[in-house]
């Protein structure tokens, strides 16, 4: 190699060191305004600005201002990096304690040191009580003091500015709890899977802020769109082959996947089959939802505008609610269940009844149609009456059931009459079967005027009181029934004396398919009475004790 070549190579090879060493000194140089702590020093004297300039310089990045304006406009340009105010006191044109009062209105929280040569003038005790600065030093005193006070209040600030950011950061995570909560009840009040899924596409957007929020389901073979914002329905059909390949994703890794810019290229290129996000994606993520172990829905939500959002916070919040919605969803199940289950439950139950409460007249129909054939005609006619009244008594249980199957479905039929009349009219009718059996029948009518509702179904409600209390009395026995006024309200009180009713009976007398004389009906008469009293807003009691019988107690209002 000759020297010519030689001298290129290092001449060449100079100027490449001088280049980097220019560069490495730039980004020193960058790097240390970035770390270094910012002070203002605000003096109409320009000797003394030199001077703490030349003071502080080595230490601090300083910025100057010799008059009150300038101050005004320096501080407000760079108020998120000056860390504390050195502050002449007396000054032209505005003083520094003008000055500072001004400087508290742009950053309340910025220390300010008080710097004057006139400390005669000005009390410290006075101006300590009334602005209280960070700190008060006498011009010309030792360096070292300045440094201590000025390190004193930047340390201050830091810590100022910490508590801040995290009371900001406390507030901000309180406030996407209770929209956390908030979301949580709204989702909880359905009980229909169709709902829920549209509900939580609003939820998620209202949760995460994003632009976009998208519920697929997972059970086919591809993931199907169920929910999606309408207003954007164009825009969001182009992010859907972006949103599918998320979730093919999340169905491999039955996990929440978030991806953003800061995510690897390689990642991105893998799950998307493409070296970046789109321009009009800055992030994008899928949260499962699982109905028992099963991920049954998936929400994908794109652009959200929540602050850091692959932080710890936003993914609780948002997997969070994923979760609730799950927990909505298994609750559905099992009300469902528990619903089929009670259903069927009943259904058996009536079934049994009906099959056990039929069979004893059939059976009596039986044996008298046997005797029937055998006999020579004497007894005909009593077997024939004993059919007969088997028969009824099929029809009158058949009658019982299908007023079941109809209570509080059916509308009340509804006018204008007497009660009086309705009981008296119905009192002549069974008086003398009454009587027959040497039962005592007694009417007190002291409510005079008419009532509004379903004639029919009172008369029915009669109907079935007056049979249990005719069952519940022994001969000689007496009914009595009673009206009356009591306040906006019929009363009206059917008596019996027969025994009193032991608990039991009284605690499950109005449920369906509970009697105490199963084989003379299904259970189902007081059911039905306590219903159609409901129908026409009333309610029912009942008096019972030993020695004095037992009382129904209607009450019903005057207008329904």
């Amino acid at each position: 190699m000759n020297s010519n070549k030689l001298d290129k190579i290092i001449e060449e090879t100079r100027k490449e060191l001088s280049l980097i060493s220019k560069a490495e000194k730039n980004q020193e140089k960058k790097q240390k305004n970035y770390c270094e702590e910012t002070i203002m020093v605000v003096d109409d004297d320009t000797n003394i600005i030199k001077s703490l300039e030349f003071i502080f310089k080595e230490k601090y990045r300083v910025i100057t201002c010799s008059n009150s304006l300038n101050a005004l406009k320096k501080f407000s340009r760079n108020r998120n990096d000056i860390m504390v105010i050195l502050l002449d006191i007396k000054m032209d044109g505005k003083d520094g304690i003008e000055l500072y009062k001004e400087f508290k209105k742009i950053n309340p929280v910025i220390p300010i040191v008080f710097n004057t040569a006139y400390p005669g003038e000005y009390k410290v005790m006075e101006l300590v009580q009334t602005l209280h600065p960070f700190g008060y030093i006498v011009k010309g005193s030792d360096p070292q003091i300045l440094y201590d006070n000025l390190d004193s209040a930047i340390a201050h600030y830091k810590l100022t500015k910490e508590k801040d950011l995290l009371n900001e950061k406390l507030q901000r995570t309180v406030d996407n709890l209770k929209k956390l909560q908030q979301s949580s009840q709204k989702i909880s009040c359905f009980l229909d899977e169709g709902k829920i899924y549209k509900e939580s596409v609003k939820q998620f957007k209202f949760i995460s802020r994003c632009d976009y929020a998208l519920s697929f389901q997972t059970g086919k073979a591809s993931p199907e769109l169920i929910c999606k914002d309408p207003a954007k329905s164009k825009k969001t059909d182009k992010l859907l082959p972006l949103a599918q390949a998320l979730i093919i994703e999340v169905k491999k890794k039955k996990k929440v996947i978030i991806i953003n810019q800061a995510t690897p290229q390689q990642k991105i290129k893998r799950i998307f089959k493409n070296r970046s996000l789109p321009a009009n994606v800055k992030n994008i993520a899928a949260f499962p939802v699982r109905n028992h172990k099963t991920i049954h829905n998936i929400i994908v939500i794109i652009n959200s505008k929540l602050e850091n959002f692959n932080t710890d916070i936003t993914h609780f919040l948002l997997a969070a609610f994923s979760n609730q919605i799950s927990i909505s969803l298994k609750n559905i199940a099992l009300i469902n269940a528990k619903i089929k289950d009670n259903e069927l439950l009943t259904i058996g139950r009536t079934a049994g009844t009906i099959v056990h409460d039929l069979n004893s007249p059939l059976t009596v129909i039986r044996a008298n149609l046997q005797l029937l054939e055998q006999s020579k005609g004497t007894d005909k006619q009593k077997f024939i009456n004993n059919i007969k009244n088997e028969t009824e008594r099929i029809i009158y249980m058949i009658k019982e059931l299908s007023d079941f199957i109809h209570t509080g479905t059916n509308r009340l039929k509804k006018s204008t009459f007497d009660p009086n009349e309705v009981i008296a009219d119905y009192c002549a009718l069974i008086r003398d079967s009454l009587k027959k059996d040497r039962i005592r029948l007694r009417a007190n009518y002291k409510y005079k005027g008419n009532i509004h509702g379903d004639k029919q179904k009172i008369i029915r409600v009669l109907q079935n009181i007056l049979n249990n209390a005719r069952e519940a009395v022994s001969p000689p026995g007496t009914i009595s029934i009673t009206t009356a006024r009591q306040e906006n309200r019929v009363m009206i009180k059917i008596h019996n004396d027969g025994p009193a009713m032991s608990k039991k009976i009284k605690k499950n007398i109005f449920q369906p398919f509970y009697s105490k004389k199963a084989k003379k009906s299904l259970g189902l008469g007081l059911y039905i009475v306590q219903e159609i009293i409901k129908q026409h807003q009333g309610y029912i009691n009942i008096e019972s004790s030993k020695g004095k019988g037992t009382a129904f107690i209607i009450y019903l209002p005057l207008k329904v």
